[in-house]
């Protein structure tokens, strides 16, 4: 957040911790990261849990680059 705002201070970056919806593989904490007037999540993430021999929990994010070339 704060980098965005040093850099592109006149783009409005907005986070929505509950933006993730029902179809993703996502457990507890989601997030999608939404930019200005732009439709759709620049970049999204969250809480997941990887299945195995070990159930391992972790947390990641994406970013859409091509979505940023949009913008």
């Amino acid at each position: 957040s704060d980098f965005l705002t040093k850099n592109f201070p006149e783009i409005k970056v907005c986070f929505d911790l509950f933006g993730d919806n029902e179809f993703s593989y996502h457990k507890g904490v989601a997030f999608d990261v939404l930019c200005g007037n732009f439709p759709y999540p620049i970049a999204k993430g969250g809480r997941y849990q990887i299945s195995g021999k070990q159930n391992v929990e972790a947390i990641g994010a994406t970013i859409y680059m091509n979505r940023l070339w949009r913008i």
